[in-house]
């Protein structure tokens, strides 16, 4: 009988130390998953301010190539409006040119047309 209580006695505290044993394990695994949760939220915070950073350089490209555009837009419509006053300017330079001919062939046809005198 005291063989028994004593083979129980060693069972039971064979049994503490696993039950010692799994809860060191345990709650190395906590602690590790605690570490582990604290690193990702550290990985998550940094990846935060990397895509809001990446966020701010693309709205600054974004505001630059606006920017940029709307002075090409204003150049060429500047553009456009130079080649119309050159285009009005040589028009109204060819219609000149044309009263004047026109003036010199209607002044050459009257002195063809008036009566010639003969003295």
């Amino acid at each position: 009988m005291l063989t028994d209580m004593n083979g129980e006695l060693q069972l039971d505290l064979l049994y503490r130390e696993e039950l010692r044993s799994e809860r060191k394990v345990l709650e190395g695994t906590a602690a590790e998953l605690v570490s582990a949760q604290a690193a990702l939220a550290q990985e998550r915070f940094r990846l935060d301010e990397t895509k809001r950073g990446f966020a701010a350089k693309v709205a600054d490209e974004r505001a630059l190539f606006d920017e940029e555009r709307l002075s090409w837009l204003t150049q060429l419509s500047n553009d456009r409006s130079q080649a119309d006053l050159e285009r009005r300017e040589i028009n109204i330079a060819m219609q000149a040119e044309r009263s004047r001919l026109l003036s010199e062939r209607l002044e050459l046809l009257r002195v063809r047309q008036q009566p010639r005198t003969n003295p």
